[in-house]
């Protein structure tokens, strides 16, 4: 499956080939379809398993596992700009782009894909709750919006990268996300 999000995610699912997919895994159109009935069904299962645990490995647990989450939030940003920064400015996120091409067109990818951006942003908005009891965050801040928000510009920083082509504008939109992510913090934190 790993083949077919990759190629799903340089691509776009509509412009992926099974043959081309097949030939990267080494499988035969026989092994595929004994486990997918057809490519609609492959392209489900890529984002439930891979692009769910990717988010899962890359953003939620280690939001969700830091003591400060705002720190957690600032340096789990850093780190996956440092890691997928040449590739999004290439390809963009992977969910965005699928989210942005599949979901307008079919109910099943529209699903998978809002669920999959909903987990993320609800666990951003835990990790702001939590930073509230915690006295990290500041009381005023609403978790709920907080997270929809930063959802949308790490979306948006990633969009805006890969339209320019340009690296240099989702290193400043990551910075200028932490900037805010300090603004919302309590004074004696």
């Amino acid at each position: 499956m790993t083949s077919a999000f990759e190629t799903f995610w340089r691509k776009g699912f509509q412009g992926a080939g099974l043959t081309e997919i097949l030939k990267q895994a080494n499988l035969t159109k026989g092994a595929l379809y004994h486990h997918f009935p057809d490519k609609k069904s492959l392209g489900y299962a890529v984002v439930e398993e891979v692009m769910g645990k990717m988010m899962e490995e890359d953003w939620l647990r280690p939001i969700r596992e830091a003591e400060d989450p705002l720190l957690g939030l600032e340096v789990t940003l850093q780190e996956n700009v440092e890691r997928y920064g040449e590739t999004l400015v290439q390809l963009g996120c992977p969910i965005n782009a699928l989210a942005q091409e599949m979901a307008p067109v079919d109910e099943g990818f529209r699903i998978r894909m809002y669920q999959l951006l909903e987990r993320w942003r609800s666990e951003m908005s835990l990790a702001l709750q939590k930073g509230r009891e915690l006295g990290i965050v500041r009381e005023e801040i609403d978790p709920h919006r907080t997270s929809v928000f930063i959802l949308a510009t790490l979306e948006g920083c990633a969009g805006l990268a890969r339209n320019t082509q340009r690296l240099d504008l989702l290193v400043t939109c990551a910075a200028g996300l932490t900037d805010y992510f300090r603004s919302l913090r309590t004074p004696h934190s």
